[in-house]
Order: structure tokens, then C-alpha cells, then sequence
């Protein structure tokens, strides 16, 4: 079965995995520092709470083929797939504050996201579009696992 924040076990798993970050691990790859990595792991879950718009819009190929190779588990190119400047760590998404700070906010956000069962309290995806909560649960997971494998977690 596929690794999704919306099982108390995936979520668990991840919390121990950010809980084993520190303020100064570096990058295995890309450009963003550990701070940086925590904050748009968040606004991508800000986007999905509706907090964040993206200037984005969905194209057929984002919405058909594309989202679900993705949600399939296709492994995600390591410093190859442009983010939304809206969430970019380094280019206008939140800029990090205090490191324990930050992990405690991303493990606040996939707790709740990772808890939604009414599709009205998800918001689309700008590339992807309209997303199930259990659809952004898996795009959760996954970005969240590539991010955390980035900094060797």
C-alpha cells in the first residue's frame, strides 16, 4: 500500500524523521538549507489548507497523466522540478525563523492535513488541480519523503 500522511503510522514515521534533523545538516542535493526545507515542506501544506495560492493554474497533462504517475510513487528528480515561486524557500515562500520552531509547525501542519476527510477542506493543486484530502495525503508523503532524503533522513 502506498505511504500516506493520512495513516497515523506515516505521520508518526515522519515526525521521527524531522525530530532527527538538526539545525545544521546539509543538503545531499539542491540548493535549500535545512530551515529553508522545513518552511516549504510546510507551504506545501498550506496550499493544500488554502492558506497559499499559487499563481498556477492546472494544464490537462498536470491533471491527467502527470498526477498520477506522481501519486504512483514515480521517483521525483533530485534538483530537476521547479517549484512554485509562491513556496519556493529561497524566492518568495516563507523564509525559516527559528529551527525548533519550524519543525514543530511542519509537524502541526501534517497533523492536520494528515486528518482531513472532507474533500471541501482541501484546496486544488496548482499543476495538479482539484485533489481527494487522501490524494494530498499521498502528494504530502511523498514530498515530504523526498525532502527529508535530501537531507539524509
Amino acid at each position: 500500500m502506498f505511504k500516506n500522511i493520512q495513516s497515523s503510522r506515516a505521520r508518526e514515521e515522519m515526525f521521527r524523521r524531522i525530530d532527527a534533523l538538526s539545525p545544521t545538516q546539509t543538503a545531499l542535493w539542491g540548493r535549500m538549507n535545512v530551515g529553508e526545507m522545513l518552511c516549504h515542506a510546510t507551504d506545501q501544506l498550506r496550499i493544500a489548507a488554502g492558506e497559499i495560492k499559487t499563481a498556477a493554474t492546472p494544464q490537462f497533462s498536470g491533471r491527467t497523466f502527470a498526477k498520477w504517475m506522481v501519486l504512483a510513487g514515480m521517483p521525483l528528480p533530485k534538483g530537476k522540478i521547479k517549484t512554485f515561486k509562491e513556496i519556493d524557500a529561497q524566492y518568495g515562500g516563507t523564509p525559516p525563523t527559528e529551527f525548533e520552531r519550524d519543525r514543530e509547525t511542519l509537524k502541526e501542519y501534517i497533523q492536520r492535513i494528515g486528518t482531513i476527510q472532507d474533500v471541501n477542506e482541501v484546496q486544488p493543486h496548482g499543476f495538479f488541480g482539484p485533489l481527494s484530502p487522501r490524494q494530498w495525503g499521498r502528494l504530502a508523503w511523498l514530498h515530504l519523503d523526498h525532502h527529508l532524503r535530501q537531507f539524509g533522513g
